[in-house]
C-alpha cells in the first residue's frame, strides 16, 4: 500500500518529502546533541545521512531529469520547512517532542534493519 502512494507522489514531491524528513531528523538531532538525553543520538543521526544519502540516490536513478533540479527542491522544501515555524522550538526536553523524534529515527533505522535483510549472496 505504501508503495502504491510512493508511485502515485510526484518525483519532485518524492524528492521533498525525502528533504523535509531529513530536516527533521537534523533538528531533533541539533537542539539537544550536547545533553545527557539527547532527542536522536550522533550514531542515530549519521545513519539518517547515510540513508537520505541513499534514498536520494534512488530517487535521480528513477527520475534522472531531476537531477538538475535536485538543489532548487531542496530550497523549496526548506523553505516550506521553515516557513512552518520550528518543529522544535527549545532545547527544554519534552516528552511529546522526544516521541516525535523517536518516530522520525526510526523510519531511517527500520530502512537499514529491512536493508541488511535484502543482502545477496553475489560470489
Amino acid at each position: 500500500m505504501l508503495e502504491d502512494k510512493a508511485r502515485n507522489t510526484p518525483p519532485e514531491a518524492r524528492f521533498g518529502d525525502v528533504y523535509a524528513n531529513y530536516m527533521l531528523a537534523r533538528d531533533c538531532y541539533e537542539v539537544r546533541k550536547e545533553f545527557q538525553t539527547p532527542y536522536v543520538t550522533k550514531q542515530q543521526f549519521e545513519t539518517a545521512q547515510a540513508v537520505t544519502r541513499r534514498r536520494e540516490q534512488e530517487l535521480l536513478k528513477q527520475f534522472s531529469a531531476l537531477s538538475a533540479q535536485k538543489d532548487a527542491i531542496w530550497e523549496r522544501t526548506k523553505q516550506n520547512y521553515l516557513r512552518g515555524g520550528p518543529a522544535i522550538a527549545t532545547s527544554k526536553y519534552s516528552e511529546d517532542v522526544h516521541a516525535l523524534c523517536r518516530r522520525v529515527i526510526s523510519t531511517y533505522t527500520s530502512d537499514e534493519r529491512q536493508r541488511g535483510t535484502q543482502i545477496k549472496k553475489d560470489f
